[in-house]
């Protein structure tokens, strides 16, 4: 939808330049326009509580220039290699999160859990590892390049709910914090068709 065509912009826009006073018109303008630009961006994300119960998994991680994509590259590579990309029932599903070895946000890793039957056995480059239990906020969204808004919208819808989130933690290879969920990652889609849950886990009394 283009939003300088809607009447809701047409609307803002008149409503703004005939009642301000003209040294604040164009800072109101941009205030009205960005809130309803956001809605439109945000509507269709909405949080919801779940709780994840553990999950055994396979496990790679990587710490390199691009570790997203090496990561990702290599837990795939494991899953076609044993069709379980192509089980017509219920699919592996595919975690992935960064990791941070110092307190700065460089360098940065990139760790993947894909959920597999307990009597899996680890292979080379490929760990045997768990998805811990707990509550978390749950937020979903489509297309990658909507990850940033997604994420500052979870943290966002937390910051003013009853919620508090656990915080980091430190693991294996640095902190980490909450996760990323490919829903579709079995499927040979463009990128602004990939589906996304994020989790952040909160406190529990």
């Amino acid at each position: 939808m283009q939003l300088r065509n809607s009447l809701i912009w047409k609307f803002f826009v008149l409503e703004h330049i005939v009642v301000c006073p003209i040294g604040h018109r164009l800072k109101l303008i941009r205030l009205k326009f960005y809130r309803i630009k956001k809605w439109f961006v945000l509507k269709d994300m909405e949080v919801r509580i779940e709780r994840l119960e553990i999950m055994p998994a396979v496990y790679v991680h990587v710490l390199s220039d691009t570790p997203e994509d090496d990561a990702v590259k290599k837990i795939i590579e494991w899953a076609e290699a044993r069709g379980l990309h192509e089980r017509r029932v219920v699919k592996p599903r595919l975690f992935g999160r960064n990791t941070y070895p110092t307190d700065n946000p460089e360098p940065h890793g990139y760790e993947f859990y894909l959920t597999v039957s307990p009597d899996i056995e680890p292979e080379e480059d490929i760990e045997i590892a768990k998805i811990d239990s707990g509550l978390y906020a749950v937020l979903r969204f489509k297309n990658l390049e909507k990850i940033g808004e997604a994420w500052q919208h979870l943290w966002d819808w937390i910051k003013e709910s009853e919620y508090e989130h656990l915080g980091w933690k430190k693991g294996k290879h640095g902190w980490v914090n909450g996760f990323e969920e490919h829903l579709n990652w079995y499927e040979q889609k463009p990128q602004n068709e990939w589906i996304f849950d994020l989790w952040v886990q909160l406190k529990e009394d």
